[in-house]
């Protein structure tokens, strides 16, 4: 009878998905929703991954309100939401009691870089005054969105 040792690793690296800024009101007096009108982009929105935080994970400063009537000249999912990085790992033994059983010891780790998961920004928008602001930062992503 031989012992069995088995280890088990898995490791993930995505981009975040894309989002779109928003003006979070209709300055071009056309009925668009608030979601809907974009403000003009003036710079590339997007942060080094060192600059960025829960509360600003693009650069507001990049966004502009156009003036009234007119429509805005950012795109849709312009900028990018954070990315996901995951490493699991695993490690059983299976030791043979008889021919026919065996006993299994197993542990397994997840997240072992205690990597921070967050979910896609709430996009920004602006106050009527023009001044940038986030709806909503990085929410915790929650275990049903996980796969």
């Amino acid at each position: 009878m031989v012992d069995e040792i088995v280890s088990i690793g898995m490791a993930a690296a995505q981009t975040g998905l894309p989002f779109t800024v928003a003006a979070g009101f209709d300055p071009s007096n056309t009925g668009l929703a608030s979601t809907d009108a974009r403000p003009n982009r003036v710079g590339p929105g997007s942060r080094p991954a060192s600059q960025r935080s829960v509360t600003r994970c693009f650069n507001t400063a990049d966004f502009a309100v156009q003036p009234a009537n007119t429509f805005g000249n950012a795109g849709r999912n312009i900028l990018d939401g954070p990315g996901l990085v995951n490493v699991d790992a695993g490690l059983s033994k299976r030791i043979p009691l008889s021919e026919r059983m065996h006993l299994q010891f197993r542990a397994e780790v997840f997240n072992i870089s205690n990597t921070p998961q967050f979910d896609q920004p709430g996009g920004g928008t602006f106050e009527s005054a023009g001044r940038p602001l986030l709806s909503s930062p990085f929410g915790e992503r929650n275990r049903s969105n996980r796969t």
